[in-house]
């Protein structure tokens, strides 16, 4: 079964606004002194959450997205908060068609 355009409006909704809450926590951890400063250990070597444009971070404008992605939960993460996202995105839209609804059978 193809997707409707309406699908695929949510789904490119949920996308864009996962993405904005995961460039506001890289700004969040770039503003943070304690954040810039704090590692984690990753098999003998210490690897900085957020440092700077470093490739030896974990997250971050440049990081490398595989090393993320094989240290932390990052894509099962993501998934979940997509579909999330779709779920409410879906309602919103659901709802605003029942006030239009609602308007016309007045």
């Amino acid at each position: 079964m193809k997707k409707t355009v309406l699908e695929k409006a949510i789904e490119l909704r949920a996308e864009k606004r996962f993405n904005n809450e995961y460039e506001n926590l890289i700004k969040i951890c770039n503003s943070n002194e304690i954040l810039k400063k704090l590692r984690i250990k990753i098999q003998e070597n210490e690897i900085g959450i957020i440092s700077g444009y470093s490739n030896n971070k974990l997250f971050g404008d440049f990081a490398p997205l595989d090393f993320c992605n094989k240290n932390t939960n990052y894509l099962e993460i993501k998934s979940k908060m997509i579909e999330e996202f779709i779920r409410e995105e879906t309602k919103n839209v659901l709802d605003k068609l029942d006030n239009i609804s609602y308007l016309f059978n007045q």
